[in-house]
């Protein structure tokens, strides 16, 4: 049995996690315990002695690279780095975000309670909902806001807003379980950069209207979302009308979304995948037993000064 010790600061990872799906692989989220390899989703919360190799560990990146510019030195703990885009390590994979679900938090609503879900478009209200917040740190929020209350203020009829700044709410599912539609808007455009925000609809079987990763179409049925563009106001405000007028049929795709979400673009899936790899290549690696130290993130004056220039005038230094 291979052990792998899983590391985030989320705390509801483990109603992601589908146990028949692996053989013999064990997910540990203790790091007293015994293990061969490490996952660390973004960052360890506090320095980690350990006798596990660099060759064994792999960092999951999750921010975009407005928000959280990530320096050599820090990626050069692990030995294999995988995020949505590129950067100066290695051995560097490219993939979605491995981003922890957000909905059915409250409730510890897990993968056995979406899986099953069919949900009744009657009983639910004809209208967008967007979940968000009034912070406007980068040029992605920025936008985000002006668009959001630009709607609200001109088609109240169109959107109902929840979340930080607007009305707070406890659990996701609370609000997209209700609605037909949504709206889900990443901060930033970046190839392979899609989050929860899209993610979440697709658990709550609620129609996404999309902004954000150019390539979504390369990930989810292009029937399961609608695209727009949050720059062209006009466009986005006729095809939001379009939705709530016509009668949509997307159960079926929007099932296959969901699945996908489940399975396939699941945190764990894609971590037993990343470790498969590296146990192919197990003879190359060898054995060590040095105890090494394997230090969190750090918001150095580098990091802060490439971080400032990402949120005032959207360069990436």
């Amino acid at each position: 049995m291979v052990r792998i010790l899983v590391i985030s600061d989320q705390l509801y990872l483990k109603r992601q996690l589908i146990p028949q799906r692996f053989q013999n692989i064990e997910f540990v989220f203790d790091p007293s315990t015994d293990y061969d390899y490490i996952a660390v989703i973004d960052s360890v919360d506090k320095k980690l002695i350990s006798k596990v190799p660099k060759s064994k560990r792999i960092l999951y990146i999750g921010e975009p690279p407005y928000i959280k510019p990530y320096l050599s030195s820090y990626l050069a703990q692990y030995g294999t780095v995988v995020g949505p885009y590129k950067l100066h390590h290695s051995h560097f994979k490219v993939s979605h975000p491995i981003l922890p679900w957000f909905v059915g938090n409250k409730q510890n609503l897990g993968a056995i309670f979406f899986q099953s879900l069919r949900s009744d478009d009657t009983k639910r209200r004809n209208k967008f909902c967007i979940i968000t917040s009034n912070k406007c740190l980068t040029k992605g929020h920025r936008k985000r806001v002006e668009f959001v209350e630009r709607l609200k203020k001109e088609h109240p009829e169109l959107l109902d807003v929840y979340g930080n700044g607007y009305k707070p709410v406890d659990d996701k599912f609370e609000v997209l379980s209700k609605y037909k539609f949504c709206l889900a808007i990443e901060n930033c455009v970046c190839e392979n950069y899609w989050t929860e925000k899209i993610g979440d609809a697709f658990l709550s079987e609620c129609i996404p209207c999309y902004y954000g990763c150019p390539n979504i179409g390369d990930y989810f049925p292009k029937n399961s979302f609608i695209h727009i563009n949050i720059d062209d106001y006009e466009q986005s405000v006729q095809q939001m009308r379009m939705c709530i007028s016509r009668s949509f049929d997307h159960n079926i795709e929007l099932r296959k979304a969901k699945d996908l979400v489940i399975e396939q673009y699941n945190l764990f899936e894609r971590i037993n995948a990343d470790v498969n790899d590296l146990m192919a290549m197990t003879p190359k690696i060898g054995i060590y037993h040095t105890m090494e130290e394997l230090y969190p993130y750090r918001y150095t004056w580098l990091v802060k000064i490439k971080q400032y220039v990402a949120w005032k005038w959207n360069i990436i230094v």
